[in-house]
């Protein structure tokens, strides 16, 4: 468990942030590495611990132009058909009327990522060892114990993360928030809805 050598900014540790991490990512490569043009179901800061990443930022409203694959609609991520490190305007004309931000982040840098917001990460360098800290699609924000409490980063281990990973075997990506996903289904059943 590394969860205790994870520091949580201060801006996550009061209020309904608190009580909303749903899932926490370790991302490491060496030599370079690269994603694909995706977008994450949660907001995230991502916190770089060593190395330099270049984030390429597209907002969701332009979703219909990146050349989305196909998903179910209970999906809430997803990414584009482009290959980034070769895109083919004939095959996807639309990718060239997007609007995207630039940023450059080094080791001791974070960038927090809203929700549904479209990326595509270079990672360069020998060593790059970044963290995620994924929390809920917050519509309302309760600042209950914001005034009283201590502005200090804070281990990891001390707040429940929603889902977990034992280490090992098939890593699933995407779970749904429990509260905010599954809610209605709740009240359908016992009748509330």
């Amino acid at each position: 468990d590394m969860y205790h050598e994870v520091l949580v900014q201060p801006c996550l540790t009061c209020g309904t942030f608190r009580n909303s991490l749903v899932e926490i990512d370790l991302w490491m490569s060496s030599n370079g590495g690269s994603s694909i043009l995706h977008k994450d179901a949660f907001n995230a800061i991502n916190c770089l611990y060593k190395g330099t990443k270049h984030w390429k930022m597209i907002e969701y409203k332009y979703e219909h132009l990146i050349h989305k694959a196909w998903e179910p609609s209970r999906e809430i991520g997803g990414y584009s058909e482009v290959n980034v490190h070769s895109v083919d305007l004939l095959k996807h004309p639309n990718i060239a009327k997007v609007p995207w931000s630039n940023f450059t982040i080094h080791g001791g840098d974070c960038l927090y990522l809203p929700k549904s917001y479209y990326h595509q990460v270079e990672s360069v360098g020998d060593v790059n060892l970044a963290v995620a800290v994924l929390f809920s699609r917050l519509e309302e924000f309760d600042d209950f114990d914001c005034d009283t409490q201590k502005v200090e980063f804070t281990p990891l281990s001390d707040f429940e993360v929603m889902w977990n990973w034992e280490g090992f075997g098939n890593m699933t990506m995407g779970y749904g928030d429990l509260e905010t996903v599954y809610r209605d289904q709740l009240y359908e059943l016992v009748g509330a809805g």
